[in-house]
């Protein structure tokens, strides 16, 4: 990508803009313009259909999956195929989803998992009718071997002939109870044998296992893909579910889209997410990140419990979320859509495709086809940059203002309750807003230390303010992840506090992690340190320091990195650079962390260049998700010919706004 100048005047300033590279999977480049897509209410001529495929995932949001590493196939699908920007689940939890993907209705008003005996006609209802072919395909349970393999779809051992277990397909009473039906329920590993031999039924459902489909592989809240403030945070479960599931999609995408079948005619395979992740700092919303949703989601009365009694949901659309779908055709077309889908649109357009009439809330206006993938899109561009703004050179010129001054080490304080840490002390520079702040480890002496809520409150310097954009978060770890821990309901901003409501009180003792505290620091503050007193329940845990207004003084090679800012769609990662003759270059690198396990993973960065001492970049491109409970490093080198050195200490720090 071509480097873009910013020059202001009465100022030296360039900041340049480079394209980024990850060290693991394929290179995604971003382009500063947000990129062409198809408007919402664009009608397009859906095909008739030789073969659908479906492929259902589990419990990711869009930020989750399209910011970060660790999913590079899913990001080359993105790139070269249809990329549904704005896809929402019907509602949380899952359930409610798949029956909703196969019948137009949820089943019930206040969703849950466990559906069983659905009367509803549903998608097999109509295949059947119009002569058309159908195939279930089930990935064995992680765990079981290939030689001894177990399929949710099987009889449990001892049980009645009726009860054949949670596979979604048999939630409907017309599967379940008809015996020719099940026959065509089958292991995955037979949908390898019919795609070799053209054996391919019309209609194709693929069940990954609880790994694959990034759900999680035990009933431990450890082992389940927590991507907020959940007992254990956002960490390596969910890393190694997303590894599983990009390899799945390695795996089996490509033997389809390479078989008979799939080239025979006008085909399309559907990978779809049911909703977004779970956050248990969000117990209005049933411990769900979000409850958005569009066409034909639920619509809740104010005070439904849907999870927590204290924090009562507010009213409204339960919906399952921002989350993710894929639409791969063929013939292939790359195609970005911002308009607004859901399951229903994924039925809507499989009976579309297939003159099957339309069921339940599939028949609504409301609820669009997926038409749009079908067509060519002209100008197309992988939208990394969707929010891309140019505004670096404020926060540069701040950095350049603001006096120097000696950040004192981090400084532990520990009380009758708890002991506060914080994560470090870092620079803020001067006419700052939004600007990333450190974070804080509580760790609690007994089980039950921290309750009621936990307050911080700005002592100084006068001027200095929380930011009300922000939206700090309380994530637990804990030794054991099927402990009984402190879980942390949405939190409140005031200029002078941050209060983070207790939505559950642990017995075994945890480490609350706060994370998202978002510092404005205004034009004229004196240097020093910026402090708060923290409490618990009324209790005092004592005084921390947060970090310090000013810039180090350096004489050293490497450069220092200061608290980065965060806006809305960017964050701008300044830092000192040492003194240098000529005009050299540096490298940024942001990566996010984990903040329940130790270290930093260095493996896996976006990487950008500057001139300037100051680079701004999208949230995408930084991988900034938005989730609760995330952390991130950045890192500065200095680029001599072709070879960086002098690294900066990496700076740790977390962002979330609303």
């Amino acid at each position: 990508m071509a480097s873009k100048g910013i020059s202001m005047a009465g100022a030296a300033l360039t900041v340049t803009l480079a394209a980024f590279a990850l060290n693991a999977g394929p290179v995604l480049a971003f382009s500063p313009k947000p990129p062409p897509a198809i408007p919402v209410g664009v009608s397009h001529r859906v095909p008739y259909f030789k073969h659908v495929f479906i492929i259902m995932e589990e419990n990711h949001s869009y930020a989750d999956l399209m910011y970060e590493h660790d999913l590079p196939y899913y990001h080359y699908l993105a790139r070269h195929y249809g990329l549904a920007m704005q896809y929402y689940g019907i509602t949380n939890p899952t359930e409610g989803d798949r029956i909703g993907i196969l019948s137009g209705e949820m089943g019930s008003t206040i969703p849950s998992d466990g559906y069983s005996n659905v009367n509803l006609p549903n998608l097999i209802d109509q295949l059947s009718s119009h002569h058309l072919t159908w195939g279930a395909f089930y990935h064995r349970r992680f765990g079981s071997t290939y030689q001894d393999p177990y399929y949710r779809y099987q009889h449990p051992k001892g049980s009645s002939p009726g009860n054949i277990g949670n596979t979604t397909l048999t939630d409907f009473t017309d599967i379940a109870d008809n015996p020719a039906r099940l026959q065509d329920f089958h292991p995955l590993r037979q949908l390898t044998t019919d795609l070799a031999q053209d054996t391919v039924p019309n209609f194709v459902w693929i069940s990954p296992n609880f790994v694959d489909n990034m759900h999680g592989y035990s009933s431990g809240p450890g082992a389940y893909t927590f991507q907020g403030a959940g007992p254990g945070g956002a960490g390596a479960q969910d890393t190694k579910v997303e590894q599983y599931s990009n390899s799945f999609l390695a795996k089996w995408v490509p033997m389809i889209m390479n078989s008979k079948a799939w080239k025979s005619g006008p085909s399309v395979l559907f990978i779809a997410f049911d909703e977004t992740s779970y956050d248990a700092s969000m117990p209005q919303n049933g411990d769900w990140v979000s409850n958005k949703g569009v066409a034909g989601s639920p619509v809740v009365p104010a005070g439904t419990n849907l999870g927590n009694s204290q924090f009562p949901f507010p009213g409204g659309v339960d919906g399952g979320g921002h989350t993710l779908a894929l639409v791969i055709t063929n013939p292939p077309h790359p195609v970005v859509s911002r308009t607004p889908y859901n399951e229903y649109s994924i039925l809507k357009t499989i009976e579309k495709g297939w003159n099957l009439g339309y069921l339940g809330n599939a028949a609504s206006p409301a609820v669009r086809t997926m038409s749009a993938f079908f067509h060519r899109q002209a100008h197309y561009h992988y939208p990394y940059s969707d929010r891309m703004r140019h505004l670096a050179g404020t926060e540069a010129l701040a950095a350049q203002a603001t006096p120097a001054a000696s950040a004192p080490a981090p400084v532990s304080t520990t009380s009758a309750l708890a002991t506060i840490v914080p994560g470090s002390n870092p620079y803020f520079t001067e006419f700052t807003r939004h600007q990333a702040a450190a974070t804080l480890d509580i760790q609690e002496t007994t089980g039950a230390a921290l309750s009621g809520s936990v307050t911080l409150t700005l002592n100084g310097p006068a001027g200095v303010s929380f930011a009300q954009a922000s939206s700090p978060v309380g994530s637990t770890a804990i030794s054991n992840p099927d402990a009984n821990a402190v879980t942390f309901a949405p939190s409140s901003v005031t200029p002078s506090t941050v209060t983070i409501p207790v939505s559950h009180t642990g017995t075994a003792p945890a480490t609350a992690i706060i994370t998202g505290l978002l510092v404005n620091v205004p034009d004229g503050v004196p240097a020093g340190p910026v402090t708060a007193a923290v409490a618990s329940g009324g209790q005092s845990l004592g005084t921390v320091v947060l970090g310090t207004v000013g810039v180090p003084n350096i004489s050293v090679a490497e450069p220092q990195v200061l608290a980065p800012v965060v806006h809305h769609g960017h964050i701008t990662v300044n830092f000192v650079a040492p003194p240098a003759s000529g005009h050299p270059r540096y490298v940024v690198q942001i990566e996010g962390r984990n903040p329940t396990e130790g270290g930093i993973d260095q493996d896996e960065y976006f990487e950008g260049w500057s001139t300037f001492n100051s680079l701004t970049v999208p949230d995408m491109a930084a991988e900034l998700t938005g989730l609760g409970g995330k952390q991130y490093w950045a890192r500065v080198g200095v680029l001599k010919g072709s070879t960086v050195t002098d690294w900066s200490s990496p700076q740790t720090f977390s962002a979330r706004i609303k």
